[in-house]
């Protein structure tokens, strides 16, 4: 997360000099930070546990893996129950900054490698959600 003006780290010479550092993750520890991430558990997007809007996977940790300086969030065809009962085909990672690092401005990178694209019924995403309790689409998103 980079703003124009405001105080942080030194911007490599590849980037715009009139943007300044103010965030980044390389990946680089063994684990998540847990200091700015948090790993959703049995969720079906923003809506809450078991909520959702129609999407075909449980979010369970075990999709979210760190090593080698990469965040992996991994997607597979099994099956999971989540604590209601209701039975998943699919399951995958979800990480996300909500209560623990938000900014209302600035430029958001993310330098991404994503499936094949004929991966079917796979819908990768680099989301900037709302770091408030409404839920999307009423609370806003940018894709």
């Amino acid at each position: 997360v980079i703003l124009p003006g405001a105080a942080g780290a030194a911007i490599t010479a590849l980037d715009d000099p009139a943007w300044t550092l103010t965030w980044r993750d390389e990946f680089a520890g063994p684990a998540l930070n847990s200091t700015v991430w948090g790993i959703r558990t049995n969720e079906s997007h923003c809506c809450g546990p078991f909520g959702g809007n129609g999407e075909l996977q449980l979010y369970l940790p075990d999709e979210v893996a760190v090593s080698d300086g990469f965040l992996n969030l991994h997607t597979h065809r099994r099956k999971a129950v989540d604590p209601k009962g209701k039975l998943w085909n699919f399951t995958s990672g979800w990480i996300d900054t909500k209560g623990r690092f938000a900014q209302k401005f600035g430029r958001f990178e993310a330098n991404c490698s994503l499936p094949r694209r004929n991966a079917t019924g796979i819908w990768p995403a680099f989301w900037l959600m709302p770091n408030s309790s409404q839920c999307w689409p009423t609370g806003g998103e940018v894709d």
